[in-house]
């Protein structure tokens, strides 16, 4: 048997609950199951799988099951290769097993991991091979590549889109990418997604990690966001107080406006009380007049009653002090 995962997943893919063995899918842990969804068209033979449901890294992929071999792109790839509960069985369907994945017949007997005595698995380039008599057991494996395909796919999505928006300066892409990993690294991601129970599911899991070096790549992922982030809050910072100090002077700057124009009202105003009291000391003056009239007669009329009468006692008494 053979099983392809495309990035697509067939039209007849979701038409009812995927169950293997007559059983609902439940080795993945909690976190897992709550945010995936699994279906398969009425013959089995297309999948529809969804992991991250509901989030922005949500992947959703198609798997088809088949008795040949087929030609076509694909995420990954797995065969099942029956060893009728034999391990001697493994020597000869090694060459098959190579060509599928290799197109060569190089791959050697070393590479097949034992998972347990009579079965063993291996994982090279894009594809898994699974050597028991279990076809059960190898449809869960499947499901389990499917999530490692999932994690690859987020990581180099992530990636490239990291690369972007440092190339473009884009600092507020680049923070809001560092946000959306940090909550997939809290809310999905995970170094042991299957239950740990599973003895032979959970060591499984481990060699599909490794092999896609997922915790690497999410590792180094976090921690070339985490550098430009803080580098970015750095530059925010500096800009933050730039800005704090040119307002800072824009306000001295209006205050001493403020000060110029309100001296220059002060001065105005202090020459404009000056010239009003002028005025209104000529008015006063001029209101003065107009209730004294002053003629010549009244002048005239002073002399005689004022001067006159004392001119002949005045000369006189010059006359004494010159004898």
């Amino acid at each position: 048997m053979y099983a392809y995962i495309y990035d697509q997943p067939h039209p007849s893919a979701s038409e009812t609950a995927l169950r293997i063995g007559d059983n609902r899918v439940a080795f993945f842990i909690a976190p897992i199951l709550e945010n995936a969804r699994f279906r398969q068209s009425h013959c089995g033979n297309y999948w529809e799988i969804t992991f991250f449901k509901n989030s922005c890294f949500q992947q959703i992929l198609g798997v088809q099951l088949t008795e040949s071999e087929q030609d076509k792109k694909c995420e990954a790839k797995a065969v099942w290769a029956d060893n009728k509960h034999d391990v001697a069985m493994n020597a000869q369907l090694l060459p098959p097993v190579s060509w599928f994945i290799r197109k060569s017949t190089t791959l050697q007997a070393d590479k097949i991991v034992p998972l347990t005595s009579t079965r063993g698995l291996i994982v090279d380039r894009d594809a898994v091979a699974y050597f028991s008599d279990k076809a059960d057991q190898f449809k869960r494996i499947v499901l389990e590549l499917c999530l490692a395909v999932a994690y690859r796919r987020v990581l180099e999505e992530s990636m490239a889109r990291l690369t972007a928006s440092v190339k473009a300066r884009d600092s507020e892409k680049t923070l809001a990418l560092y946000e959306d990993i940090l909550h997939f690294n809290a809310g999905d991601f995970f170094q042991h997604p299957v239950i740990i129970k599973n003895h032979e599911l959970f060591p499984v899991w481990d060699l599909l990690a490794e092999h896609h070096k997922l915790q690497v790549f999410n590792t180094e992922l976090t921690a070339q966001l985490a550098n430009v982030s803080l580098l970015l809050h750095e530059q925010r910072e500096r800009a933050r107080a730039q800005q704090v100090l040119e307002e800072q002077e824009q306000r001295r700057a209006q205050a001493r406006l403020r000060d110029e124009q309100e001296q220059k009202r002060e001065k105005a105003f202090s020459r404009r009380s000056t010239w009003l009291g002028i005025v209104l000391a000529g008015l006063s003056l001029f209101s003065l007049l107009s209730l004294v009239e002053l003629t010549p007669q009244h002048f005239e009329s002073a002399y005689r009653n004022w001067v006159e009468p004392y001119v002949p006692k005045i000369s006189a008494d010059a006359e004494i002090r010159t004898q």
